[in-house]
Parts: C-alpha cells; sequence; structure tokens
C-alpha cells in the first residue's frame, strides 16, 4: 500500500495515472504561493506534535503547481504498516480535502489510485 497524496490544480491531469508525470514535470519550478503557504503549515503541524505522536509526521515536498503529502510511517521503510499508519492517512485525507475544498485544486490519492475534487 502506498500512503501518498498529492495536491495540484484541477484539470493539470486527465487520469491518475498521469500524476507522476505531473510530479516530475514541476520539479525545478518555484514553488506556487498558496501550495507554499499550505506546505508551511503542514510543516508546522510536524512542529507542534508531542513526541509521542510522531507516527503523525508528514513528509512534505513542493515544487510549482504540486504538493506531496507522506506520512512519516511510509517514508520510514523499516516501520511496520499497522492501523495506526492507516489511521493517520485517512486523517490526513481529511485534513487536505479542508484545506483545498474551493481553492481550484484536486487530490491523488495513491492508496486508491483516485484523483477528486473536494
Amino acid at each position: 500500500m502506498r500512503y501518498e497524496f498529492v495536491v495540484l490544480p484541477v484539470g493539470a491531469v486527465a487520469s491518475p495515472g498521469e500524476v507522476a508525470g505531473y510530479l516530475r514535470a514541476q520539479q525545478g519550478i518555484p514553488v506556487d504561493e498558496q501550495l507554499r503557504l499550505l506546505a508551511a503549515g503542514l510543516r508546522m503541524w510536524n512542529e507542534e506534535l508531542p513526541v509521542s505522536a510522531r507516527r503523525a509526521v508528514l513528509h512534505v515536498e513542493a515544487a510549482g503547481m504540486a504538493l506531496r503529502v507522506t506520512p512519516a510511517d511510509v517514508v520510514e521503510r523499516w516501520r511496520p504498516r499497522g492501523p495506526a499508519v492507516v489511521g493517520v492517512a485517512g486523517a490526513i485525507r481529511s485534513v487536505l480535502e479542508r484545506l483545498v475544498d474551493g481553492l481550484g485544486y484536486q487530490l491523488y490519492d495513491a492508496e486508491n489510485g483516485t484523483l477528486w475534487t473536494p
């Protein structure tokens, strides 16, 4: 399972299969201001987490018009992917949906292979 989410502009890709290529094409491009603010907020989330909640840490990458968010447990492959990781992924999905709602972005969920506009 891949717990990875990508925020990208509505209409930037026609299907979920195009998301990886879109991400590669955005590398080296300055980050869109709105996505830069969103990434900064997600990084602040990491700084505010107590040590006991480190499983909820997010790995955030932004380039051009794309923002990739991965739970830390997925980045740290040595950890088991149990129910806690699944719970974190669902919470991240909900937070991202609320953050981008009405801003002209769509979300890609790698686990389900879905692409939707909140």
